[in-house]
């Protein structure tokens, strides 16, 4: 039996610089890297959407991934854009914590993650996602797969 692909769609990851931050802030190899396998599984997924853990209470966009039984990334993942021609997924990571958030970071993330789905589900051709994902310096699976493999 042959493996039927869910999308033929690209995903790419855009690491925001808090998002970063935190993942040094871990203090922890093994934790970093166990998230960059998180969402290098998600990038390389056929259905990214279902790494996709729970929206947060009082956010419209924020979605959130689990990393293990505590660490969770605070994103956004933007589905088949552009919408006339989809080819590529986003994923915009935005924050990593041990569940220990504040909820005014929360709502700050929220708003970035509306503005971050409204910019990309307003572009019309797949050149604009493909250089508004280069401005961003945007990882897709092998890149991710690269930096893994490095540490």
């Amino acid at each position: 039996m042959s493996r039927v692909p869910l999308s033929d769609e690209e995903t790419y990851a855009i690491l925001a610089p808090e998002f970063t931050d935190c993942l040094g802030d871990l203090g922890d190899k093994t934790r970093e890297l166990k998230t960059l396998k998180r969402i290098h599984k998600l990038l390389a997924s056929d259905a990214p959407e279902r790494y996709i853990y729970e929206r947060p209470t009082g956010t419209d966009e924020l979605q959130i991934v689990r990393v293990g039984g505590d660490l969770r990334i605070y994103c956004r993942l933007v589905m088949g854009v552009p919408e006339n021609d989809t080819m590529y997924n986003v994923l915009y990571c935005f924050y990593l914590d041990p569940h220990k958030y504040a909820t005014s970071d929360l709502e700050r993330f929220d708003e970035v993650a509306k503005a971050h789905a409204r910019t990309l589900k307003g572009f019309e051709e797949p050149g604009q996602v493909s250089d508004y994902l280069e401005d961003h310096n945007a990882f897709s699976a092998a890149d991710l797969k690269a930096r893994i493999d490095r540490a």
